[in-house]
Parts: structure tokens; sequence; C-alpha cells
């Protein structure tokens, strides 16, 4: 009766600690896991944060760009403005030598005539 029930006894304990490693065995795989997901997720918060200053610098320089593209068509339109002023005051000179060649010839011709 004893060895019998030493037996069932050792058996029992034996069966709780195969019980208890494998639990632990299985406690360690998940720790292993948790650790290897929280490192995962460590370099994506890092390339995330990354990715975001990169944005932040496109931007910076997008803006940057956009005002100088401004600047570049305001001088753009005040030279064109300038240009047509200048072309109107060209046109203006032109009708006025023409005028003037024209009285000229008229002068030369009457000259002639006397």
């Amino acid at each position: 009766q004893y060895a019998l029930s030493h037996r069932a006894h050792k058996r029992i304990v034996t069966e709780a600690e195969e019980k208890a490693q494998s639990l632990v065995h299985q406690a360690e795989a998940r720790v292993r896991q948790l650790q290897s997901q929280e490192e995962e997720i460590k370099h994506r918060m890092s390339r995330n944060a990354a990715m975001e200053h990169e944005m932040h610098e496109w931007r910076e320089r997008r803006t940057s760009l956009d005002m100088e593209l401004k600047s570049r068509q305001q001088d753009l339109e005040s030279r064109e403005s300038g240009a047509h002023a200048t072309e109107e005051a060209l046109e203006k000179k032109a009708r006025e030598l023409k005028a003037l060649m024209q009285e000229l010839d008229c002068r030369e011709r009457a000259m002639s005539k006397t």
C-alpha cells in the first residue's frame, strides 16, 4: 500500500513538475515574442520619426521654393511691364520720326520746286 501510494505520489509530482516546466517554457517563449514585438515597435517608431523629420524638411523646402517662384514671377511680370512700356515708347518715337521724315520730304520737295 505504501509503495503504491509512494509511486502514485511520485508520478503526480513528476507530472506537476513537467507541467510546470512546460508552462515556464511557454512563458519564456511568450516573453521572447513580446520583446521581439517591442523591438519592432521601437524600430517602426524610430523610422516614423525619421520620416516625419524628412517630411518637415521637404515642407520647408517646398515653402522656400514656392516663395522663390512667386518672387521670380513678380520679377518677370515687372520686366514684362517695363518691356511693354519701352515698346510703347519706342513705337511713339517711331511715329514721331516718321512724321518728321514726312515733314522733311515735304520741305525738300518744296525747296526743290523753287
